[in-house]
């Protein structure tokens, strides 16, 4: 019994720590895209993709930082790195539409007509979906 118990504490006990130490990493996850927001808009852009990494490294489901990083990439004009993180975006969140806009626009620099014309239309179908009326 008392193996048992014990067993049973120490399960426990490194479940509340492991849940802890994610909690720790969510949140410098969000500082550092917080802070390569903040440098994005002071035109650092590849200072602010390092945050983005940064941040993805702590939390690599925090799809918000993936798509900062991907329109950075696309804003250095780097359509195939852009297109990457915006395939991790969608992985992450399948109706994120601001994701399929941007990256439909990628790949019409990247002549992947067709994929983008399929994108932007999803773009448009989920921006519908929350346009009030």
């Amino acid at each position: 019994m008392k193996v048992t118990t014990r067993f049973v504490l120490g399960f426990f006990l490194i479940s509340f720590i492991l849940a802890s130490c994610s909690l720790v990493h969510t949140a410098q996850a969000k500082k550092y895209l917080s802070q390569g927001m903040e440098l994005e808009q002071q035109g650092q852009l590849q200072l602010a993709m390092d945050e983005y990494s940064l941040a993805i490294e702590l939390d690599p489901t925090l799809a918000l930082a993936f798509y900062q990083r991907g329109s950075a990439h696309a804003a250095l004009e780097d359509y195939i790195q852009a297109v990457d993180d915006l395939d991790q975006v969608l992985a992450l969140d399948p109706e994120h539409a601001e994701a399929f806009n941007l990256r439909g626009l990628a790949c019409i620099k990247l002549e992947k007509f067709d994929r983008a014309i399929e994108d932007l239309n999803k773009a448009i179908e989920l921006q519908a979906l929350i346009v009030p009326r």
